[in-house]
């Protein structure tokens, strides 16, 4: 119904709920406006508290509130760590949102994201048969050495290089079963052990990165916001024992164009009720190159009709390390911010549509 209609209509809408005609005052007026004037400030109040916790002023709390989506940086965990926070208000519900996350919506409105396809738990070969390289990701491998700009241990590096001499050096299949062997097991070591079967990165000189120690890192860092209960931030770290009701997970894999070139991740999905709301995670628990391990929270609570949704990321990368680390820490927190809130417009305008003109 457009204004011009409403303005001349004997209804008036209250809410979602029910209209009143205008001079009348029956007992359902006063009912329904009571819920709307207690219900709306109290979602207020703990959406600013919330909020602030993760360090946004009290304008910022206005301005999404208001229906702005407002950005920022966090305190890295470590000096390898991009961690930005997003807050927006969605006119879409929190069960609504959390189960499009999970199922992997985001995946299809990231402009980076060249293939993704499902994985089983437990995983299969028939999961991964649709994964094919390009050419320069097949030479990528053919060269690859321990360092910063191959994620492999040091057992996977002897099985690659293993692979490489038995088979043809000009045939791309070689490469393409040792990838897809690799992404098995890791995601099968995973699914069973969680961040305790997560092999190291092998960086030379005997020198290991850990990305199991990232992420632990990136959760302990999240419980300081103390934004969600003790028992999230152990979901987290002890997955996949102690998984409460109403679980939902999915399992990706997913091709994309990195800083470097295209590289393969490794992503969990899950979802959790929680405070009237939904936790919704994105967890990268294995990258090939490009950068270490991801890890994304959504608190999604019910505000008015819609959603408020507090969205932090952590990502490690080596890239960002070492002389000069803070100034690259900073491009990145501000690149990364923008991406994410493009994709998160993206995935908002899919669901609820602008009505057309």
């Amino acid at each position: 119904m457009t204004e011009s209609h409403l303005s001349h209509h004997p209804f008036k809408p209250l809410g979602p709920w029910c209209w009143v005609r205008l001079g009348e005052k029956p007992f359902l007026f006063f009912l329904v406006l009571f819920s709307l004037v207690s219900g709306f400030p109290a979602q207020a109040q703990d959406a600013e508290t919330r909020m602030k916790r993760l360090g946004f002023s009290s304008a910022q709390v206005q301005s999404a509130l208001g229906g702005t989506y407002v950005t920022g940086r966090l305190p890295s965990a470590t000096p390898r760590e991009l961690a930005v926070k997003i807050a927006a208000r969605v006119p879409i519900p929190p069960k609504a949102l959390a189960s499009a996350l999970t199922i992997g919506m985001a995946l299809k409105e990231n402009s980076k994201v060249v293939d993704f396809g499902p994985m089983q738990n437990p995983i299969t070969p028939d999961d991964l048969a649709r994964l094919s390289l390009s050419p320069k990701q097949i030479a990528r491998w053919k060269s690859a050495r321990p360092g910063e700009t191959t994620n492999l241990s040091t057992s996977e590096f002897a099985t690659l290089e293993s692979a490489l001499e038995k088979g043809d050096p000009s045939d791309a299949a070689a490469i393409t079963g040792f990838v897809r062997d690799l992404l098995l097991t890791r995601t099968r070591q995973y699914q069973i052990s969680g961040l305790g079967g997560m092999p190291p990165y092998a960086r030379g000189d005997q020198k290991t990165g850990s990305p199991s120690r990232d992420l632990r890192e990136a959760v302990e860092a999240s419980r300081r916001l103390d934004l969600l209960s003790e028992e999230s931030y152990e979901l987290l770290l002890a997955y996949p024992d102690q998984l409460p009701e109403q679980f939902e997970e999915k399992f990706f894999w997913v091709l994309e164009k990195g800083p470097d070139g295209r590289l393969v991740n490794l992503t969990h999905r899950f979802s959790v009720p929680y405070a009237g709301g939904f936790v919704a995670v994105q967890r990268q628990f294995y990258v090939t190159n490009g950068y270490n391990v991801e890890q994304a929270i959504s608190l999604i609570l019910p505000f008015d009709d819609g959603s408020l949704v507090l969205y932090t990321n952590r990502t490690s990368t080596d890239q960002v390390e070492g002389f000069g680390g803070a100034l690259r820490r900073r491009i990145g927190d501000s690149l990364m911010e923008s991406e994410l809130e493009s994709i998160l417009h993206r995935v908002t305008d899919r669901l609820h549509p602008a009505p057309s003109d």
